[in-house]
């Protein structure tokens, strides 16, 4: 079965982010169902964009404690 990682939001950063500001998690993910669609992913963007994101009252909206890290990438449709 398929696996995936991803980063969740464990607390807001004050300051520069840091290691136990996040928590990575790694889900295994099964078939896709109707409608939906099995990515790869081959590259992500790591830039300001998140970091906008991270703070309470981002203005590109804002990524929820317990929550995944919004990215921006690209990916192989598998499914």
């Amino acid at each position: 079965m398929p696996t995936c990682r991803r980063v969740i939001l464990r607390q807001r950063p004050r300051g520069m982010p840091a290691e136990g500001d996040f928590e990575i998690q790694t889900l295994e993910v099964g078939s896709p169902d109707p409608g939906q669609i099995l990515l790869e992913v081959g590259a992500i963007s790591i830039d300001a964009f998140i970091r906008t994101t991270l703070d309470g009252d981002g203005i590109h909206g804002t990524v929820g404690l317990g929550a995944p890290v919004t990215a921006l990438g690209v990916g192989k449709v598998l499914e």
